[in-house]
């Protein structure tokens, strides 16, 4: 009987033993699936919800035209007479401007940046329109006179250039066309290429624009934000989204948009451009890509002609820039942050004709690329 029990409580001992190691093991694949979702969950869910607030932070928002303006718009010069034409892109009624109506060489359709709306390049216009050419401008969806409550996001600067053209062909205005944009309309005048266009274009300018939009938010991120090793994590989530607002459009390439034909393209870019960079994301830096043998690059290098928006600026224009935009910051200071309205006044009118005079050499190579290829093709 002894050894039965002996026997028993053994056999006893050992199941118990067993299922302990059962928990044990049973424990640690719990916690161990537990730490996958955790791990998971921050993997794609947190970049993902980081690339819709930074969407949401940087485009779902209206930009209205200042009151008071360092650019010389409209209002401020006499001899330009203008036309108002409306358009829509999608279900927003865009607001875009037509001078030079009686001049004849051909029309050109400008594309503005992202925060900017058709008026910041009224000093380009008047160059233009002096030089003979009608110029069609329009203020981008959820800016200045247009409406929309945003961007939504860089792609949509190609659809409202597109619905342009759309309007354009529809009034038969029987002029060759001519694209000149800068910053995202200097994607968007490339990257719409990719499209069927509505209408024959003779020629583009780009002026600092970037290849694709996940190319350029990753280096913003990245180098402007600081955001670092996060905006390299979170790429792919990035690519995601912009595909999820745009589709196949979300991530259009200007350097395909290029390659798609053999119009006419103008690339400029500035070697100290710190917002789109000259060797990271400009159309510059892929111009060993670019296959179309009608496509021309001019690169400035000279200080302080090099920078993103001051190109098409003498060199006074542009040392005056930075000196005003540093003035404006001691404002700002002095002020905390409420600069009153007479000293904006005075503040701008002090500065607005040294920062806004054209190099006309740099233009005149513009409109002499524009001129022979004026033959439609």
């Amino acid at each position: 009987m002894a050894i039965k029990k002996v026997l028993s409580e053994s056999v006893e001992l050992c199941n118990t033993s067993e299922a302990k190691t059962f928990v044990v093991k049973k424990n640690r694949k719990k916690a161990m699936i537990i730490t996958l979702a955790v791990l998971l969950f921050l993997y794609i869910a947190v970049p993902f919800g980081l690339a819709i607030y930074i969407f949401e932070r940087a485009y779902s928002f209206r930009v209205e035209s200042p009151v008071y303006s360092p650019y010389i718009r409209y209002d401020d010069v006499d001899g330009y007479d203008r036309q108002l034409a409306f358009f829509y892109s999608g279900e927003n009624k865009l607001q875009a401007y037509i001078y030079g109506e009686n001049n004849d060489k051909g029309l050109i359709v400008m594309a503005h940046g992202i925060d900017w709306g058709a008026e910041n390049h009224f000093v380009e216009t008047m160059y233009f329109v002096d030089s003979g050419w009608q110029v069609f401008a329009y203020d981008n969806t959820g800016r200045y006179g247009s409406e929309g409550r945003g961007a939504i996001s860089m792609p949509q600067a190609i659809s409202d250039l597109e619905a342009a053209l759309i309007y354009i062909e529809s009034q038969n205005w029987n002029l060759p066309i001519l694209l000149y944009g800068h910053s995202l309309g200097g994607y968007a005048v490339t990257a719409i290429q990719n499209y069927d266009l509505p209408i024959n274009i003779n020629a583009i300018v780009s002026i600092s624009g970037f290849s694709s939009p996940v190319a350029v938010k990753h280096e913003v991120a990245r180098d402007h934000i600081g955001l670092g090793f996060i905006a390299t994590w979170g790429y792919p989530h990035t690519w995601l989204y912009n595909r999820f607002l745009f589709g196949k459009n979300a991530n259009l390439s200007a350097i395909d948009g290029i390659n798609s034909g053999e119009i006419p393209t103008l690339i400029i870019h500035g070697t100290d451009d710190h917002l789109i960079l000259y060797g990271g994301s400009s159309i510059t830096s892929q111009r060993n890509k670019i296959i179309n043998p009608n496509a021309v690059f001019i690169t400035r290098d000279v200080s302080p002609n090099n920078g993103h928006s001051t190109l098409w600026l003498v060199p006074e224009s542009a040392t005056y820039r930075a000196e005003m935009i540093e003035a404006y910051d001691n404002l700002e200071e002095y002020y905390n942050g409420n600069i009153p309205d007479e000293v904006l006044f005075d503040f701008y009118n002090e500065y607005r004709n040294k920062v806004n005079t054209l190099d006309v050499s740099f233009m005149d190579k513009i409109n002499v690329f524009f001129e022979i290829n004026l033959e439609q093709r």
